[in-house]
């Protein structure tokens, strides 16, 4: 994900979205990526980056009145899964 063309990034006003938050949004954000052939990877680093360097926020365009909470790279991916592991079939009744 290294040259990943897209960051979405999760961000609100402390007002209303105070510290810490849940990333349900996250984590819902990276299952759905693969349905649609998109590979993702979790920005940490970048939007703690985005909060503590301000040249990189207002690069960015955010309000000034928010932070970010979250931050997800998402591309597509390099490489792709040949074959899924091998599973005993489920018994439903």
């Amino acid at each position: 994900m290294k040259a990943c063309p897209t960051n979405v990034i999760r961000m609100g006003s402390p007002d209303e979205m105070p510290e810490p938050t849940p990333e349900f949004e996250e984590y819902y954000f990276e299952l759905f990526a693969p349905t649609l052939g998109l590979g993702s990877c979790w920005g940490g680093y970048f939007y703690s980056a985005v909060n503590a360097h301000p040249p990189l926020f207002e690069a960015l365009n955010l309000p000034a009145d928010h932070r970010a909470y979250g931050a997800v790279m998402v591309g597509y991916a390099k490489l792709k899964y040949q074959r899924l592991p091998l599973r005993n079939e489920q018994r439903v009744n």
